[in-house]
């Protein structure tokens, strides 16, 4: 189908807020929601942690068709996404510590604590787990260097998802189904979800949730006449199970699983003769498909004052990826590709396949302890173990055609992590007003890799004589990393909260595997985070108004950067240099006054190199230019309304967000040593979010409208990367309807 016109909809909108309220006699004044996190590994008020944290509600991301994380990454303050160009995956970062994706990740991904995800790019780790919100209670986003308790690859922050846990209280549950239409999509979408929390005795009760979700495609591609090829399907589901016997003793185990499968390539190609919407690359590919999987068992153990908490946990990745590499390689694939007899000169194009899964055992022991009044004592142990096969294959095709006539290069390497790490927090309560957080983490990281290559590819290299079968040895790479925390906090009322905070955080180095064939550094380092930042959370105007604040200065030490060898156009890893990101962010939200409340942000951030790249490496960085892809300017803001209609309440809102300028990866230099290109510039752009809905008892219906001007927000792509031509848009205008009850 072809959406519904803007001007229809908006139409409805409207509709619902002309619809007769009645007039309330009394003033309409609400309280500030009060918001609980786990950010510090215990349950906390927000306004009293010493952390600049963001808590989304997965319920609000669901009613309003955000169910990704490039829908909703705008309404978190520093939080920057970009997908990269393997089946569609989001690389995030923030508060502008990234150069880029394809590294190891800045950013630490947990489930309920426990850590998911690749610590290494060898193993996958910038594909950012994006679950649906539907098995969720709540989403934590960290900014700042998290490396105390969190550990590595949290140089930049943590994401930290939180299922719901079950509840021996009550039998509750949830449905809810939905329909929508994407701009210029030929097909309509839709989602249902349901979940139900069964109380077996008043020591056990079990949760289970399910979901199904289509999201239309809306990109044509113009080469092989495919239409709407980034069609997506994701379902999953979630069960958990808590066994509370006694008041000293609980044990939560939770079972997580989403599969999804995108068609094909969620990119447009911006060039001439190519329409809105629309892409010029091989037919099926630019397929993407991912498995997740996270088990895990939280055990509590009072130990009379003191609390001993285990959290084991196994998660599995599992990614299939089919991509167009002709622009990468350049069209002259013929040229090192010999062909098999009667295909003549016809190879012009390659496409290439990605196959790789991470396996990950964590366990975590933690203790507190309090003693008197005035210490408490937490002290930990970590271990983790990644097992990475990849394998990669890329194919010679004809033209206009992804039929491979011959395999043209086989990558299958192995990659293993193991960390071992001890930690602890100190939390001193000077006075009823003034506590001081110390806290160190140390930790050992082993890694080891081997690979074979095969193929035509291979034989190109002197290095290897000639051979088109090359397997390396072989290599380990041992490190060792320290990190820490110090955080004093002042009351300086019960509704006001001052904070200092000095953090650390570390991210492995690795391995750089194929970079040896082409006689490249066979490994590169870990570097470091140091983070200086001043804050303030209070609530004012009789508590109708809460402010969050920072201000803060993070110093980046031998930044990893993925590079490309010019000779070979094998990318491969290396340190150099230094960088800052310094800024400013404030947050806002407003208690329910005559049925209307508003919440927002805005932050300011100068993310840049402090030191030139070395005049070795094969991209362009000078003292000062900016770090890809963070944006100087940010906003947003959130306005809703509720109000009578009979028996029914009306809600009408509107959500604005704003994400400034932004630039692309570092660009490679030609024989004179000057940028072969400028670098990518991504214009800044502005979205409207609008939606309307009438409750009545348990019953929701919720209209929306997503993008509300259709505009071309650029997310990606474009100079420096494999395509030049194709880029990563935010999603055109969307039009949708749910319906939800709760029981």
């Amino acid at each position: 189908m072809r959406i519904i016109s803007t001007a229809s909809a908006v139409g409805m909108i409207l509709v619902a807020l002309a619809a007769p309220a009645e007039e309330s006699s009394k003033k309409d004044f609400g309280q500030l929601e009060e918001v609980v996190v786990t950010t510090q590994k215990r349950e906390e008020r927000l306004q009293d942690v010493p952390v600049p944290v963001t808590a989304v509600t997965a319920a609000a991301l669901a009613e309003h068709n955000e169910f990704q994380l490039q829908d909703y990454y705008s309404s978190v303050p520093g939080l920057s996404l970009t997908p990269n160009q393997l089946g569609g995956a989001a690389t995030i970062a923030i508060r502008g510590v990234t150069t880029g994706d394809f590294t190891n990740p800045t950013v630490g991904v947990t489930v309920d604590d426990m850590p998911f995800g690749s610590s290494t790019v060898l193993g996958g780790g910038f594909f950012v787990p994006d679950l649906d919100p539907t098995d969720l209670q709540r989403i934590e986003v960290l900014r700042g260097p998290q490396g105390t308790l969190y550990g590595a690859s949290s140089i930049g922050g943590l994401l930290k998802y939180v299922t719901t846990e079950p509840s021996t209280k009550e039998l509750a549950g949830h449905l809810q189904v939905g329909v929508n239409g994407t701009q210029d999509s030929s097909h309509a979408g839709y989602n249902v979800s349901g979940g139900v929390n069964v109380p077996i005795n008043d020591e056990l009760a079990v949760r289970a949730s399910a979901f199904t979700r289509v999201d239309p495609g809306y990109i044509d591609n113009i080469r092989s006449g495919e239409r709407d090829v980034n069609r997506t399907e994701i379902e999953g589901g979630h069960l958990a199970a808590l066994w509370h016997p006694s008041e000293v003793f609980s044990l939560n185990l939770s079972a997580l699983a989403q599969n999804s499968r995108l068609s094909g390539s969620p990119y447009v190609t911006i060039a001439p003769g190519v329409g809105d919407l629309q892409q010029r690359l091989l037919p099926d590919t630019g397929y993407g498909k991912r498995k997740f999987y996270a088990y895990s068992a939280l055990a509590h153990i009072e130990l009379g004052r003191a609390e001993l908490v285990s959290v084991t946990g196994f998660s599995r990745t599992d990614t299939d990826n089919g991509y167009d590499r002709t622009a990468a390689l350049g069209e002259s694939t013929e040229i090192a590709f010999p062909h098999p007899p009667g295909t003549g000169s016809g190879v012009r194009s390659t496409n290439a396949t990605d196959v790789t899964h991470t396996d990950k055992f964590t366990q975590e022991l933690r203790l507190t302890v309090p003693f008197g009044t005035h210490l408490d004592w937490l002290l930990g142990g970590f271990y983790t173990h990644e097992y990475s096969p990849w394998l990669s294959t890329f194919f010679a095709t004809q033209d206009d055609s992804a039929a491979p006539i011959g395999t043209f290069g086989v990558f299958d390497f192995w990659s293993k992590y193991t960390e071992l790490a001890a930690f602890t927090n100190l939390t001193f309560h000077v006075t009823d007003r003034l506590d001081v957080q110390l806290g160190g983490r140390g930790s050992r990281i082993h890694q080891s890799t081997a690979e074979t290559d095969s193929g035509p590819f291979v034989s190109l290299f002197e290095t290897n004589g000639g051979v088109d079968v090359l397997q390396y040895p072989f290599e380990t790479v041992d490190e060792h990393a320290f990190t820490y925390l110090l955080t004093p906090q002042f009351k300086i009322s019960p509704l006001t909260m001052v904070y200092a905070r000095l953090a650390s955080g570390y991210r492995p180095g690795g391995n750089n595997g194929l970079g040896a064939l082409a006689g490249l550094p066979v490994s590169f380092h870990s570097d470091t985070t140091r983070n200086y930042e001043l804050g303030i959370k209070t609530r004012v105007l009789d508590e109708m108004l809460y402010l969050d604040g920072s201000v803060y200065r993070i110093d980046w030490h031998n930044i990893q950067l993925q590079l490309m060898d010019p000779g070979s156009g094998i990318t491969f890893f290396a340190n150099g240099s230094a960088a800052k990101s310094e800024g400013v962010e404030l947050s806002w939200q407003t208690a329910r006054l005559h049925g209307v409340s508003v919440s927002g942000w805005a932050s300011w951030n100068h993310a840049v190199l402090t030191r030139a790249l070395g005049t070795d490496s094969p991209v362009v960085g000078n003292e000062g230019d900016r770090l890809p892809f963070s944006s100087r300017l940010s906003a947003n803001l959130s306005i809703d309304y509720e109000f009578p209609v009979g028996r029914f309440t009306g809600s009408v809102g509107a959500d604005l967000s704003y994400v400034g300028e932004r630039f692309g990866v570092f660009i490679a230099k030609d024989a004179d040593g000057n940028p072969v290109s400028a670098r990518q510039a991504f214009p800044g752009y502005a979205k409207a979010d609008l939606r309307t809905g009438l409750k009545l008892n348990d019953w929701t219906c919720s209209l929306y409208i997503n993008n509300v001007t259709d505009r071309r927000g650029i997310l990606g792509g474009g100079l420096g990367t494999p395509d030049s031509d194709a880029f990563t848009i935010i999603h055109p205008r969307t039009v949708g309807l749910t319906v939800a009850r709760n029981f």
